[in-house]
C-alpha cells in the first residue's frame, strides 16, 4: 500500500513539475503560493491551516529565536515536510518567499496579488499562525499576533530611522516587471526595513489572524482562506465574511485596533527583542514609536491605496510635464462617462485607465492622460498625473487644482458606497495633511466651472452634500436641469431603461414598483382587451403620466420600447443587457406587472404570470407555424450595429412570432414576476432591474442567490414543469381565441405540445451561446471547411491565456477578441481555433460553431467539437456552473440537435496530442468523471 501511494505521489509530482520544474517556471504572483499550497492539501487531505502555515515555514527555514518564544518550535514533528511532499524547486521557491530582503532597488520575498497590490509572504502566514495560536499562547507582556511580525517591524524601522540607519522611517512602493509573470520588483524610492508591501503582508496577517482567533468553526484549509481574502473569483468571495477582502485592508485594520493599543503593543515588543538579542536599552522607546506610528497613520490608515502607473501599464508622459505649486485650492469631480460600466477587478481597471490614456493621447492630442486620479470600484484610486504633474482636466482651471474622475457613467447611478468614501473621505483628508490641499478647500463639480454634463446627474447631486462643496455655476447652465433628449439621444440599452425609471422615481419618490410599470406601459400605449380581462385597466387614475414626468421624447421611447415587431430582419422593442442578450422590454414589464397582482387577480381559467405574456406569445407563434404563416415556429437570435451604443438589432435568420428577445424577455418577466408575488414589500423598479441584471457587485449582493439574467434558463426550467406550461398554454390560447372572436382549432393539444418539445430544446436543454457578431469576431480567413455530421468525440481545452476566468460578457468577449487575434495574427490560422468557449458568466461563446471544422486538436479537429474553459485550471476548477454548461447542457444539446453521436467519447486535450498539459491537472482530473470519459494516452505522456 506505501508503495501504491508513493507511486502516485511521484506520478502527480512528475506531472506538475512538467510545467514547473524549476524556480524559473515560478513567478512571483499569489497564485503560485496558492498552487504549491493546493498540491500540499491535495496530498495530505487532513492537512489542517496550521498544519500548513508550519510545514511552509520550516520549509522556507523562517525561523528564530524571537518567533520561537511567541509561538512555539512552529512545527509539529509529524507534519515535518517529506520529499514527496514538497520538491527541491518548490522547497528553494518557498524558502525565497520567506527570505524578506531588499538589495538595491530591488525587493525580494513579495508577491503580487489579483487586486495589484504586492504583500510579503512572511508576516501574512506569520499573522495566521500567531492568530491559530493566540488562545492557546497567552503570555503576559505582548499579544502574539501584533508581537509576532508588525508590531516588531515597525518598532525596528522606527529606531532605525531615528539612529539614522535608515533615511526613510516607512516604505515605499514599488512595480512588477510584469504584471502576467512578476518576477523582478523594484522599489520606487530609497527604502526602509518596512516596504509598502512588507506592511500590506503585516496588515494582511493581523486581518486573517484576529479573523481566525475569533471563529468558533473549524476554519477552512489554507488554499480556501487565500482565495477568499485575495478575491480570486465569484464563489471564493461569497464564502468570505463581508467586507474582509485584501482591497479594503487598510479600513479594516482601522476598524481592527486603535493607535494608543498598537503603540502599546510595539513599544512592548521592542523591548521583548531587544531582551533576547542583548541590544543596548534605548532612551525614549515610547517617544520614537509614537512619532512613527502617526507616520504610518498618515501613510497606510488615513491616505487612499493608490495603484502607481507603472502597474496599470501607463505610457510614458509625452513632453515635460509642468510641476503644480502646492497647496492647491480646488477639487474637480468628473466622471469617465466612457468607460460607462464601473471596473470592479484590478485587470478591468487597469484596463479602463490604458484604454483613457490612449485616447486622451492618440485622439486628443494631450500629453498624458488627462485626470490627476481616478477612482475604480475595486477600492482603489489610480494615479493618473498625480499629486505633482498639472493635468488637464478641468479647462482653465488645471493649475488650481486636482481632478478626480470616477471610472463609470453616474447619470443616473451613484459609485459604490466604498469608493465615494474612497475620495470623499480618504483622498482630502489625505491632501490636506499632506500639504497638498489647503485645509479650506472647495470641491467642485466639473459642470459647474465648464459647460458640461459631468460628472453625471446623479454624482453631481451627491457631491453637492460633501462638506467642502461651494455652490457655483458656469455660465449658461442649471445643474439640476433634466437634459432634454431626443430620440436619437437614447441608445437601445437596458441602462436606458433603468435611467428614465430612475428618474421616475427620483421625481415621485413615493413611485412603488407597480405604479412604475403601470405608468410606462400607459406611457407606452401597451394594452388590448387581452391584458385588461387580465390585469385590469393597466393603470390606477392617479397615476397616469403628466408632462412633469415624461417628456415627449422619453414617451416616444417608451412606445418604441412596448411596440415590440419585426420588420423584415430588423427586431424592434428589445434591448441589450450588461450579460450580452437582447431582451424584449414588453413581456418583461407584463411578467413583473402579472406577478404583483397574480394574488388579487386569482382567475379561474389560468395564472395570470403566464397567460399575460409567455403562454399566449408560445401558442400565436406555434399556431402560425401549424399554418404555415411563419416557417420558424421559434427564434432565431439576433445581433446589434454597436454593442455600446445599439440602435439597430439585425435577426441571424428567418423569423418566428417568438424570436429569441421575445422569449428571453418573457422568461425574465415570469421568473421575476413569480418571485414578487411571493416576496413582502417589493423594491422599486429600477433596483429590482438593476439586481437581476447585475449592474455591478452591490446590486448582485441584494438579489436573492442565482436570481440573474445570465442564469433564466435553469430558473425558469426549476420554476415550471412542461406539463403545466402545456395547461397554462393551452388556455391562454382558448382565452384569446375568446376575446379575439376567432374560431376554434383543431388539435390545439397537440399542436402546443409539439411547439413545447422545440422549446424546451432550445430553450431549457440547450446552453445560451453568445454569437460572434456580439463578440466582436473577425471574418474567417479564407473558406471554411464544413464538419461532416454527427461527431463522434469532444475535446476539452484551457485557454491557458486568459489564465483568470472571465465573469462578465465585457471581459468575455474582450477575451475571445484577443484569442482570435492570437490565433490568426500570432499563429496564422484561419479564425479562432476552438468550436466554442465556456466564459464563468454563464455562456458558450460561439468560436467556429457547429458547422465549421476547428483548428484545436492537431489531428483529431475533423472528428470532433474542441470545447475550451476560459483560464488557467492547473490547480484550480471552473465554477460548478460552468462545468455543467458543457458537461450537461451542451452535450445535451449537441445529441439532441445530430451534431454529437449519442455514444460520443469525451477526450482531454492531454489525451491525443503530445507534450501538453491542457486542460490542466485539475480540470483533467474533473473531466475524467465525466459519463462519456474514455482513457487513452497520448505518446510519450502519463496523464497522471
Amino acid at each position: 500500500m506505501a508503495k501504491v501511494l508513493l507511486i502516485s505521489v511521484l506520478l502527480v509530482f512528475m506531472s506538475w513539475c512538467g510545467t514547473h520544474g524549476n524556480e524559473g517556471a515560478f513567478s512571483f504572483h499569489m497564485d503560485d503560493v496558492i498552487r504549491i499550497v493546493e498540491d500540499l492539501e491535495r496530498l495530505k487531505p487532513e492537512l489542517e491551516i496550521l498544519d500548513a502555515v508550519e510545514l511552509l515555514r520550516s520549509a522556507g527555514h523562517y525561523d528564530s529565536a524571537y518567533l520561537r518564544l511567541l509561538l512555539g518550535d512552529g512545527m509539529r514533528g509529524d507534519h515535518k515536510p517529506a520529499p514527496s511532499e514538497l520538491s527541491q524547486d518548490q522547497t528553494h521557491f518557498i524558502s525565497s518567499l520567506l527570505n524578506h530582503k531588499v538589495s538595491g532597488a530591488r525587493e525580494e520575498g513579495v508577491v503580487l496579488t489579483p487586486d495589484g497590490t504586492s504583500v510579503a509572504v512572511a508576516p501574512l502566514l506569520i499573522g495566521i499562525e500567531a492568530g491559530l495560536k493566540r488562545k492557546r499562547i497567552a503570555l503576559e507582556k505582548v499579544d502574539v499576533l501584533y508581537a509576532a511580525s508588525l508590531a516588531k517591524h515597525l518598532a525596528l524601522s522606527f529606531v532605525g530611522h531615528h539612529r539614522r540607519q535608515n533615511s526613510e522611517r516607512l516604505g515605499p512602493d514599488g512595480c512588477w516587471d510584469d504584471v502576467k509573470t512578476p518576477r523582478v520588483f523594484t522599489l520606487m524610492g530609497d527604502p526602509s526595513p518596512v516596504t509598502d508591501a512588507l506592511i500590506n503582508g503585516e496588515l494582511d496577517g493581523v486581518i486573517l489572524g484576529d479573523q481566525l482567533s475569533k471563529e468558533g468553526k473549524k476554519p477552512p484549509v489554507l488554499s480556501t482562506l487565500l482565495k477568499r481574502y485575495y478575491q480570486y473569483g465569484a464563489e471564493e468571495a461569497a464564502g468570505s465574511s463581508p467586507g474582509l477582502q485584501s482591497r479594503f485592508r487598510r479600513r479594516n485594520f482601522a476598524a481592527l485596533v486603535s493607535m494608543p493599543v498598537l503603540q502599546k503593543q510595539t513599544v512592548k515588543s521592542f523591548i521583548l527583542y531587544r531582551e533576547l538579542s542583548s541590544l543596548l536599552p534605548l532612551k525614549d522607546i515610547e517617544g520614537i514609536v509614537r512619532e512613527g506610528l502617526q507616520d504610518f497613520q498618515k501613510r497606510y490608515l488615513d491616505c487612499p491605496p493608490v495603484i502607481p502607473r507603472c502597474m496599470w501599464g501607463a505610457q510614458q508622459y509625452r513632453g515635460t510635464p509642468t510641476n503644480l505649486t502646492l497647496p492647491l485650492s480646488f477639487l474637480f469631480i468628473h466622471h469617465t462617462y466612457q468607460p460607462a460600466q464601473p471596473c470592479q477587478s484590478f485587470s478591468q481597471c487597469a484596463a479602463d485607465m490604458r484604454s483613457m490614456q490612449r485616447f486622451h493621447q492618440e485622439d486628443r492630442g494631450w500629453d498624458d492622460i488627462g485626470y490627476s486620479f481616478v477612482a475604480g470600484s475595486d477600492g482603489y484610486l489610480y494615479e493618473g498625473r498625480g499629486w505633482e504633474w498639472q493635468g488637464a482636466h478641468t479647462r482653465g482651471h488645471n493649475s488650481k487644482g486636482y481632478g478626480v474622475s470616477f471610472i463609470g457613467d453616474f447619470t443616473s447611478v451613484l459609485p459604490d458606497a466604498s469608493a465615494l468614501a474612497l475620495v470623499r473621505d480618504s483622498f482630502t483628508k489625505c491632501a490636506v495633511q499632506g500639504a497638498r490641499l489647503v485645509p479650506s478647500f472647495t470641491v467642485h463639480g466639473h459642470r459647474q466651472v465648464v459647460n458640461t454634463s459631468s460628472p453625471g446627474d446623479a454624482l453631481y447631486s451627491e457631491i453637492t452634500t460633501w462638506k467642502q462643496f461651494k455652490d457655483v455655476q458656469a455660465p449658461g447652465r442649471k445643474p439640476f436641469e433634466l437634459e432634454k433628449q431626443n430620440k436619437s439621444a437614447f441608445s437601445f440599452h437596458m441602462d436606458d431603461v433603468i435611467r428614465i425609471v430612475e428618474d421616475l422615481e427620483r421625481l415621485n419618490p413615493e413611485l412603488e414598483i407597480l405604479d412604475a410599470v403601470e405608468l410606462l406601459r400607459s406611457a407606452g400605449h401597451y394594452d388590448s382587451a387581452y391584458l385588461r380581462h387580465l390585469l385590469g385597466d393597466g393603470t390606477r387614475s392617479d397615476r397616469k403620466p403628466a408632462p412633469s414626468e415624461l417628456s415627449q421624447d422619453q414617451t416616444h421611447f417608451i412606445s418604441s420600447l412596448l411596440n415590440h415587431k419585426v420588420s423584415g430582419a430588423r427586431e424592434g422593442g428589445v434591448v441589450l443587457t450588461p450579460d450580452g442578450t437582447s431582451v424584449a422590454v414588453a413581456p418583461l414589464l407584463v411578467g413583473i406587472e402579472a406577478g404583483l397582482k397574480r394574488k388579487m387577480l386569482a382567475l379561474e381559467s389560468v395564472d395570470v404570470l403566464y397567460a399575460a405574456s409567455l403562454a399566449k406569445h408560445l401558442a400565436l407563434s406555434f399556431v402560425g407555424h401549424h399554418r404555415r404563416q411563419n416557417s420558424e415556429r421559434l427564434g432565431p437570435d439576433g445581433c446589434w450595429d454597436d454593442v455600446k451604443t445599439p440602435r439597430v438589432f439585425t435577426l441571424m435568420g428567418d423569423p418566428s412570432p417568438a424570436t429569441d428577445a421575445l422569449i428571453n424577455g418573457a422568461l425574465d418577466g415570469v421568473i421575476l414576476g413569480d418571485q414578487l408575488s411571493k416576496e413582502g414589500k417589493p423594491p422599486v423598479l429600477s433596483a429590482l432591474l438593476k439586481r437581476y441584471y447585475q449592474y455591478r457587485v452591490e446590486a448582485a449582493v441584494g438579489s436573492s442567490p442565482g436570481l440573474q439574467s445570465r442564469f433564466r434558463r435553469r430558473n425558469f426550467a426549476a420554476l415550471v414543469s412542461m406539463p403545466v406550461l402545456q395547461e397554462q398554454t393551452v388556455k391562454s390560447l382558448i382565452l384569446y381565441q375568446e376575446l379575439s372572436s376567432l374560431p376554434p382549432l383543431k388539435d390545439i393539444g397537440g399542436i402546443v405540445r409539439e411547439g413545447l418539445q422545440d422549446f424546451q430544446q432550445r430553450f431549457l436543454d440547450c446552453p445560451p451561446v453568445i454569437p460572434r457578431c456580439m463578440w466582436g469576431a473577425q471574418p474567417y480567413r479564407g473558406t471554411p471547411t464544413n464538419l461532416t455530421l454527427p461527431l463522434s468525440f469532444l475535446y476539452i481545452h484551457h485557454t491557458h491565456q486568459p489564465a483568470q476566468p472571465c465573469t462578465s460578457f465585457s471581459q468575455c468577449a474582450a477575451d475571445m477578441r484577443s484569442m482570435q487575434s492570437f490565433h490568426q495574427e500570432d499563429r496564422g490560422w484561419h479564425d479562432i481555433g476552438y468550436s466554442f468557449v465556456a466564459g464563468s458568466d454563464g455562456y458558450l461563446y460561439e468560436g467556429r460553431g457547429w458547422q465549421w471544422q476547428g483548428a484545436h486538436t492537431r489531428g483529431h479537429n475533423s472528428k470532433g467539437y474542441g470545447v475550451s474553459f476560459i483560464g488557467d485550471f492547473t490547480s484550480v476548477l471552473p465554477d460548478a456552473s460552468t462545468l455543467a454548461l458543457v458537461r450537461d447542457s451542451f452535450t445535451k444539446c449537441a445529441v439532441q440537435g445530430a451534431r454529437l453521436v449519442p455514444s460520443f467519447t469525451v477526450h482531454g486535450h492531454r489525451q491525443v496530442v503530445k507534450g501538453t498539459s491542457c486542460p490542466g491537472d485539475a480540470l483533467y482530473s474533473d473531466v475524467m468523471t465525466w459519463k462519456h470519459f474514455k482513457e487513452v494516452r497520448a505518446p510519450e505522456r502519463t496523464p497522471f
